[in-house]
C-alpha cells in the first residue's frame, strides 16, 4: 500500500488544547463572544478559545493549529476525526492544507 494511501489517521491524531492565544487576543475574543452574545440575544457563543492541533503521531510534533471557540472547536475537532478515520492519508493533506514536509 502506497503511504498515501494508508488512513491519515495512521500517521496524524487530533486533539484539543488550551489556547495559545495572546493574552490581548484572549480579551478582544471574550469582548467580541460577549457583545456577539448580546446582539443575538443569548446565542451560543465562541467562548473559551481553544486551540485544535493535527499532530504527526511518529514525531509527535504539531503540524497544524486552528484557534477555535467553544462549540466550534468542538465541531472541528469532530470532522477531524471523522476524516482521520476515514480518509487516504495523501487526500486529508490536501483537503486540510497541511504542510507537504511531514
Amino acid at each position: 500500500m502506497a503511504e498515501d494511501d494508508q488512513v491519515a489517521g495512521g500517521r496524524l491524531r487530533a486533539e484539543t488544547r488550551a489556547s495559545s492565544l495572546s493574552a490581548g487576543k484572549r480579551a478582544r475574543s471574550f469582548a467580541g463572544n460577549l457583545l456577539g452574545e448580546l446582539v443575538n440575544l443569548g446565542a451560543a457563543g465562541s467562548w473559551p478559545p481553544v486551540d485544535v492541533v493535527l499532530i504527526d503521531v511518529a514525531t509527535g510534533r504539531t503540524v497544524k493549529t486552528w484557534h477555535e471557540g467553544g462549540a466550534d472547536a468542538s465541531v472541528l475537532l469532530s470532522v477531524l476525526q471523522e476524516d482521520l478515520a476515514k480518509m487516504p492519508y495523501g487526500e486529508f493533506v490536501e483537503k486540510w492544507d497541511i504542510p507537504s514536509a511531514l
